[in-house]
């Protein structure tokens, strides 16, 4: 019931059923057990075990995903791919290389940009869109970064909102419930 292309691609499969893994070393690290996982590059989803309803593109997205569910990346190295970082969150969208490649406990966000939400590892509930968007923020909740280079400064703050070209980008910005447009 599983579909596996590519040297060592799905290599450590057990109880694991309706798998894809194309590339060499997809999902080959891990003792897969998840179901419905879609891992397309080389070492996508490499290390990936419960982890179910995964879609991984591009070489080393969610590499070092483990139990993560639900989420989507599309990039080199996107979703903890890159590091390598242990993905446990849920309900996660990385689109663009390097975009949310620290990210491990982290739920319900969206990066979409190139290196977007690129230092985020625990924060939830983020909407980062544009080139280096929210790229500073480490455990951040409750963001909206629209545009490139907006929130690239803001660490740690919450319920912020930044749209267009580098807003919110001047010092590091540790506090919440802030507008800058």
């Amino acid at each position: 019931e599983n579909v596996y292309i590519g040297k060592n691609a799905g290599r450590d499969t057990t109880t694991g059923t309706k798998n894809i893994a194309i590339g060499p070393n997809a999902m080959s690290d891990g003792t897969t057990t998840g179901t419905q996982n879609i891992a397309i590059g080389c070492d996508a989803g490499g290390a990936l075990t419960s982890g179910q309803y995964n879609l991984l593109f591009g070489r080393d997205a969610g590499k070092g995903m483990t139990t993560g569910s639900n989420n989507m990346a599309f990039g080199t190295g996107s979703l903890g791919g890159d590091t390598d970082a242990d993905v446990t969150g849920t309900h996660n969208l990385a689109m663009g290389n390097l975009a949310a490649v620290k990210l491990t406990s982290g739920s319900y966000n969206y990066m979409i940009g190139g290196n977007a939400g690129k230092c985020l590892v625990n924060g939830g509930c983020n909407v980062f869109m544009g080139y280096y968007a929210g790229k500073s923020s480490t455990s951040a909740c409750s963001n909206v970064y629209i545009g490139v280079f907006a929130g690239q400064s803001a660490t740690t703050g919450g319920c912020n909102i930044a749209i267009g070209q580098e807003t919110m980008n001047n010092g590091a910005l540790t506090a919440g419930n802030n507008i800058a447009l």
